[in-house]
């Protein structure tokens, strides 16, 4: 289906598909089969507990814990099982006892879940993307009880024992850092005891970059600032080894090999932020996340949804006219279109036409955040408009949040 390293990349988008795209979309650029690739990776969640059923992590380790002889399986791929990955962010551990197989090769581990047509198997990978498609792909070769485990490994981790109060007996992992949930940072940022270091470039540190995107995280006051090759160089003068440290980039995706490098230096306590700053933006509400100084205001779709229902915001849409309209020959860019929006894609921009929405404030969204969101308010940017907003995730986030974190409320926001 797709050679080693382009399962890793498949493995990647999957894993932060919606959440961190902007990074993402430059590793499928930078391949010749980018588009085959996204066509793979969309995702559908209408089959949702018609064709399969799909639990969170407390309904499967509580079945886990009653029954020790529980089938399931851990399909994501070895190198991301066994935390090997070259793709960094996507070593988040495993759960023990699973039986290993590979979603990209399903001819070969087939034979295995037929051993088990008859059970009630249970399917999870890094974000229940891939376990989603798989549980489809069994249900329409007559398994009928087949059970897709929801947000993954990902959510298990984002979560941890405060939601999962069993993660702590099931969950193993080969990595020798810690990972820490964007959902704690805001309570370590008080914590004298962690050195919190900023390893990103000089440039996305002071959002000179070339990527609109890298620059627009942000960057949080206090945290110390030092280029990931510095900090290594002067380690033993720059760090406590008496403290623990905690890396941050924007994409977790340095961060893992800079606390490897970091243990075999010797210090012994070393964790990096889970899918990086960038997830802070996803998944911390705009109000509640002042510590982090981004370049433009980014709001969650819950945000959004409150903003629309009191009437306070102009909803822009900018992405091309087939996918505003659904008529896109890639099928996976065809998921609708939020309530009310008006369609302006950035090549019609002009400072007129945004002049004319200033009446109450402008949220603008794309897909899923790509780069090409970024892009946009930098235009608004330089037509001198301040008050506007980006929809953090895209009208995808949308979506996932309505099947994923089960919002249905935000269903208000999509346009029938």
């Amino acid at each position: 289906m797709f050679s080693e390293d382009q399962e890793e990349l498949v493995a990647m988008g999957i894993f932060n598909i919606i959440l961190t795209m902007n990074k993402v979309t430059k590793l499928f650029i930078a391949t010749s089969c980018c588009l085959i690739i996204l066509q793979a990776t969309a995702q559908d969640y209408t089959a949702d507990n018609r064709l399969y059923k799909t639990i969170d992590w407390n309904a499967f380790l509580e079945k886990l814990e009653k029954n020790a002889d529980l089938i399931f399986f851990d399909i994501r791929t070895p190198g991301e099982r066994s935390d090997t990955s070259k793709y960094s962010a996507n070593n988040q551990g495993r759960i023990k006892g699973a039986i290993q197989t590979d979603y990209f090769d399903f001819n070969k581990y087939y034979p295995e879940y037929l051993k088990h047509k008859d059970d009630t198997i249970y399917l999870y990978c890094s974000h229940s993307m891939r376990s989603r498609r798989l549980a489809k792909r069994l249900a329409d070769s007559s398994f009928s009880k087949v059970v897709n485990v929801n947000g993954g490994m990902s959510y298990l981790n984002l979560y941890g024992e405060k939601r999962y109060p069993l993660r702590k007996k099931y969950y193993e992992t080969s990595n020798r850092y810690g990972l820490v949930s964007p959902l704690d940072l805001k309570r370590i940022l008080k914590d004298k005891s962690v050195q919190i270091i900023d390893i990103r470039s000089d440039s996305v540190y002071n959002g000179t970059s070339k990527s609109e995107a890298d620059n627009s995280v942000g960057t949080i006051e206090g945290v110390v600032h030092l280029p990931k090759a510095q900090l290594l160089k002067d380690a033993s003068i720059v760090l406590d080894a008496q403290k623990k440290i905690l890396l941050v980039d924007n994409w977790c995706d340095e961060s893992p090999d800079v606390a490897k490098k970091l243990i075999a230096l010797g210090y012994g306590h070393v964790s990096v932020l889970l899918f990086g700053l960038s997830d802070l933006i996803d998944r911390i509400p705009s109000s509640k996340r002042s510590f982090l100084k981004t370049r433009y205001p980014i709001i969650l779709p819950e945000e959004l949804l409150s903003l629309r229902k009191k009437n306070k915001v102009t909803l822009v849409d900018i992405r091309t006219i087939t996918e505003y309209t659904n008529t896109d020959t890639l099928a996976w860019k065809n998921v609708g279109r939020l309530k009310d929006a008006i369609h302006i894609p950035p090549g019609a921009f002009t400072k007129a036409k945004f002049d004319s929405l200033k009446e109450k404030p402008i949220v603008i969204y794309d897909i899923m955040a790509h780069d090409e969101l970024y892009e946009a308010a930098l235009k608004l940017k330089a037509y001198g408009l301040e008050n506007f907003s980006l929809m953090a995730g895209g009208i995808y986030f949308v979506h996932w949040k309505i099947a994923n974190e089960h919002m249905e409320n935000l269903r208000w926001l999509v346009d029938k």
